[in-house]
C-alpha cells in the first residue's frame, strides 16, 4: 500500500512483547493521504501530534493529539492530514497474519 507523504517507522519489535504485539509510529505530512483500504487485524492508534480527518467504515471523524481509535478488523478507514502541521500517530496491532487490501469503496 503507498500512501502520500506518509512516514512508517517501528517502535517496538515484537520480540520485546512475547510476539504479541507490534507498534509503529507513523507521521503525516500536510495534504497527506492513506487511501481508503481493509486489515484482517483490528488496529487501536493514538494521536501524538497534528488533526488529522479519519474515516471508519461509514463515519467520519476528526482527531487531534491526545485521542484514540479503534478500527475494528475488515472495516473500511482512511486517513487525511488537512492541517499545515505534521501529525502523528501510534499504531498498536496484534501480531500474526494480516493483509492490506486497498479498496474503490
Amino acid at each position: 500500500m503507498e500512501a502520500k507523504d506518509e512516514h512508517i517507522c517501528p517502535k517496538c519489535a515484537s520480540q520485546e512483547l512475547d510476539r504479541q504485539l507490534a507498534i509503529r509510529r507513523f507521521t503525516l505530512a500536510p495534504g497527506g493521504e492513506v487511501p481508503k483500504h481493509t486489515n484482517e487485524i483490528e488496529h487501536e492508534q493514538y494521536v501524538l501530534a497534528g488533526e488529522y480527518t479519519v474515516g471508519i467504515g461509514d463515519e467520519e471523524y476528526t482527531v487531534s493529539a491526545g485521542d484514540s481509535l479503534f478500527i475494528p478488523a475488515n472495516t473500511v478507514y482512511w486517513y487525511r492530514n488537512e492541517g499545515d502541521e505534521e501529525g502523528a500517530f501510534i499504531c498498536a496491532v496484534p501480531t500474526g497474519d494480516d493483509e492490506i487490501n486497498l479498496t474503490e469503496e
